[in-house]
């Protein structure tokens, strides 16, 4: 990580205006896509619960590996899902072995994209049960190449929009729930250790996906435990407006931390209503 942008404060990163393509290209899709997508768990959904029996059903892996396990009788009728459809003693590490990608053609999704009037579109880079999409170093045996599809998704996804015209982007989760070093929930990671996960694993991974990838558009998430300090962010929005290959063409949310949203950034998210 470069030492350049340790000084940049809020004020030249907030003055910093969003590319022009982004005023006149005004229609983009969002693609959320990974592991989860296997099991794509919703179950019931009772009057006033907006994601469903279980919740998030993305957050799958979260409540099968009980680090954010569901009231009990949630919990329930989540693990007898699984049970009834992979069996009591399949992991969603196994899980993941079916996540296989099959009839993904990434020049059939630029194609409709464009038909529908999109001038871009943005896919999970990784989420947060980590699985990247990419062949990342930094997640060894646990993405799309090594595991699964044996494809780089990521890559495809991107060079077919490039190819079609339209820009490509990313979504990034900044935590991942079974990573040992991520130290939330503090039950569950005896070894967690924030600034070791940031230094070794957070700031490496999320530049090599901009060097490698060039996203028009990043998508932050999972930004509520860990103030932006704490998780690096700013120094990265310093890199990135200044020396990252995508500083003149980049947008990017305002996700970078706890104390960020609806605060920084390019674009105030609404997810789940603005905060």
């Amino acid at each position: 990580m470069s030492d350049k942008s340790s000084t940049v404060g809020w004020e030249e990163l907030d003055a910093r205006p969003n590319p022009a393509w982004f005023d006149h290209d005004k229609i983009g899709i969002f693609i959320h896509w990974g592991v989860f997508t296997v099991p794509a768990y919703a179950g019931e959904t009772p009057s006033g619960k907006p994601y469903g029996h279980a919740g998030h059903s993305c957050w799958y892996q979260a409540y099968l590996g009980k680090q954010y396990p569901l009231v009990a009788e949630e919990q329930e009728h989540l693990e007898e899902f699984h049970r009834r459809c992979f069996g009591g003693d399949i992991s969603y590490e196994e899980v993941a072995t079916r996540f296989r990608a099959e009839l993904f053609d990434a020049t059939k999704w630029a194609d409709l994209f464009a038909r529908a009037g999109a001038r871009w579109a943005i896919v999970t880079s990784n989420f947060h049960d980590g699985f990247c999409l990419w062949p990342s170093p930094y997640s060894p045996h646990w993405n799309s190449v090594d595991l699964g599809p044996r494809r780089d998704l990521l890559g495809e996804f991107s060079d077919a929009l490039r190819a079609r015209g339209l820009r490509s982007g990313i979504y990034y989760s900044l935590l991942e729930h079974n990573h040992p070093l991520y130290p939330q929930p503090p039950a569950a990671k005896p070894y967690g250790n924030l600034p070791f996960y940031v230094q070794s694993h957070l700031q490496p991974q999320i530049r090599e996906v901009v060097r490698r990838y060039e996203p028009s558009f990043i998508y932050l998430d999972g930004d509520w435990d860990y103030s932006s300090e704490e998780l690096g962010m700013r120094d990265f929005l310093a890199w990135l407006y200044r020396e990252s290959p995508v500083r003149d063409d980049v947008v990017i949310n305002d996700r970078f931390g706890n104390e960020t949203r609806g605060v920084h950034g390019g674009v105030f998210s609404s997810e789940i209503g603005g905060e």
